[in-house]
Parts: C-alpha cells; sequence; structure tokens
C-alpha cells in the first residue's frame, strides 16, 4: 500500500504561534495523534476539531491535568442542546 500525501497536526497557542507538530500517514486517526502533540508540548487546554473526539483519551489526558474540548458529533446524545447554546 502506497501513502500519498502527509498529515500534520499542530499545537498552537492562542494567539496562534506554532509550538508542536506531529507529522504522520494520511491514514492515521486524529485521535491517535493527540497524546504525541500532548507529550511534545504539554498544554493544559486543547480545542480540538469532532477528529479528537474520544472517551478514552481525553479521560487518558484528564489524569494528566490536560483538557480536550470538542464540538459534539450531530449523532451524540444531547447534541442539539448544546448547538443551540454556542
Amino acid at each position: 500500500m502506497y501513502d500519498y500525501g502527509v498529515k500534520i497536526s499542530t499545537a498552537v497557542t492562542e494567539s496562534g504561534f506554532p509550538v508542536a507538530y506531529v507529522v504522520s500517514s494520511p491514514h492515521i486517526h486524529d485521535v491517535q495523534l493527540l497524546e504525541n502533540l500532548v507529550n511534545e508540548a504539554p498544554i493544559p487546554h486543547i480545542l480540538g476539531d469532532k477528529g479528537y473526539i474520544s472517551g478514552f483519551v481525553q479521560d487518558k489526558l484528564a489524569k494528566k491535568g490536560v483538557t480536550v474540548t470538542t464540538p459534539l458529533r450531530k449523532n451524540m446524545k444531547h447534541a442539539d442542546k448544546i448547538d443551540d447554546v454556542l
């Protein structure tokens, strides 16, 4: 199997300054790269997209003092109530 392209996941500060990055195959899921990013730049609060939704990984990072906030998927429980507030 051939990989065409790369995926670059970055961690940036609130002002947009990059502090860490991970380069991987485009076939690797975002949530698998999240722990590597946190190890490179221990940021206490992470705002990620829907690709970072994983209760297991979020619980694991919470034990390290890292909070991961993501928007909910439309098929998730109570997603409609939260979307109305946002």
